[in-house]
């Protein structure tokens, strides 16, 4: 019986110790404490592969991230160089309002509208049958 941080650290270990040259993470912060979170880093900084991962730990981000891809607004943005380089270059375009100007320029496509306005099934059935099944 491993905890949940157990669990995350052996199968870090395991990743780092495997032949691939990329790794995908999801939160790989979550669940692990300060001291096991700075090994991560010290391994992900010499680790030879590719990584990718997802993170709201502005620290851990900005310890290993050489590139940062924003989803947002339905548009991807490529910002090359470090995390801090990231929050420059969007206070910048805060403030010279380009962030403001994009939301008005995506446009969603009409299936995803219809989709939106249609009354789904799941919403109809009752608490007892969604039990049930």
């Amino acid at each position: 019986m491993l905890s949940g941080g157990e669990r995350a650290r052996l199968c870090l270990a395991g990743l780092l110790l495997s032949d691939y040259n990329i790794l995908i993470l999801d939160e790989p912060g979550n669940h692990l404490d300060v001291d096991t979170v700075e090994a991560l880093v010290d391994a992900l900084l010499e680790y030879q592969g590719t990584v990718v991962f997802t993170s709201h730990d502005r620290h851990f981000t900005s310890k290993v991230a050489t590139c940062i891809i924003e989803v947002r607004e339905g548009r991807v943005t490529n910002y090359n160089g470090k995390y801090e380089d990231y929050v420059y270059r969007v206070n910048k375009e805060i403030e010279a309002g380009e962030r403001e100007a994009a939301v008005g320029k995506v446009k969603v496509p009409t299936e995803v509208l219809k989709a939106a306005k249609a009354p789904s099934r799941v919403l109809r059935r009752s608490a007892a049958d969604v039990r049930r099944r």
